[in-house]
């Protein structure tokens, strides 16, 4: 894919600067966030879990940008320019004059990549509903999979205490885990 982009830096920033609201507090977390940008041909779409912000820009082609947020953001900063290129070359991405790793930077046709429709206050079961809608490979790339993992692992250690609790009453793991998929799939 090829691809050239232009945005303006001060837009940039106002964008990061309002969607900071949506950054975890803890800073280990908010290192693993991932800014999702879905470019158009005048304007793009910047998006973390729960928060957007559209902005103006230059572009020949139509894709969605997966990157590092805090890598992105210091790109960004660091710049002497007041606009900020971006130029995709097959697996070759440069910011300015930057070359960016392809694990930072991930570049994909809109259409191959699913939308992560989470809100700002998403639930475990909402993080649990997402495995069913996306692909491994989209939940990696979105720094999700490690989160719903641990999700799943909790919730068979929270079953596997509720069947303790029940057994009694007839109800075993599987009654349980039948009940929490048809929450999920509700």
């Amino acid at each position: 894919m090829k691809a050239n982009l232009e945005f303006s830096k001060s837009e940039l920033l106002q964008a990061f600067k309002s969607l900071k609201i949506a950054l975890p507090k803890k800073k280990d977390e908010a290192a693993a966030i991932r800014l999702e940008i879905d470019v158009f041909s005048d304007t793009a779409k910047l998006s973390l879990i729960g928060a957007s912000y559209t902005i103006n820009c230059k572009s020949n082609n139509y894709l969605k940008i997966v990157v590092h947020y805090l890598y992105f953001t210091e790109l960004v900063r660091n710049s002497k320019s007041d606009n900020i290129q971006i130029i995709i070359e097959d697996d070759k991405v440069f910011v300015g004059s930057i070359m960016v790793l392809s694990p930072i930077f991930k570049v994909c046709h809109p259409e191959e990549q699913g939308d992560v429709d989470l809100s700002i206050n998403y639930s475990k079961i909402d993080l649990l509903r997402l495995r069913k809608n996306l692909t491994l490979e989209e939940l990696e790339t979105m720094n999700l999979l490690k989160k719903i993992t641990e999700v799943e692992e909790l919730l068979h250690t929270n079953l596997k205490k509720a069947e303790l609790l029940l057994k009694d009453f007839g109800v075993n793991y599987k009654d349980l885990k039948n009940l929490v998929t048809s929450k999920i799939n509700g």
